[in-house]
């Protein structure tokens, strides 16, 4: 992969797998490369999940989420668009 995104905005609770069995996947091949990259973990409110349960993650936003705290959390650990 020539360019890897600047943060993953990962969902705990997705339709075909969860957060966490995505994470074993991206880790499975690559992880030297995907373990540079911050993760962001969204959860619903009232869920028992933590960043600290996902490696890797440094965030945590509740779902539904407000826009303004995840752009707030995308620019802490991206920076600011060019």
């Amino acid at each position: 992969m020539d360019q890897l995104p600047s943060c993953i905005l990962l969902d705990i609770q997705m339709p075909r797998m969860t957060g966490d069995e995505f994470y074993r996947v991206l880790q499975k091949d690559h992880a030297d490369t995907w373990a540079r990259i911050p993760i962001i973990v969204a959860t619903a409110k009232g869920s028992p999940k933590s960043p600290s349960q996902i490696p890797g993650a440094v965030e945590r936003i509740q779902k539904p989420m407000d826009l303004d705290e995840l752009f707030r959390v995308v620019e802490k650990q991206c920076g600011r668009p060019a």
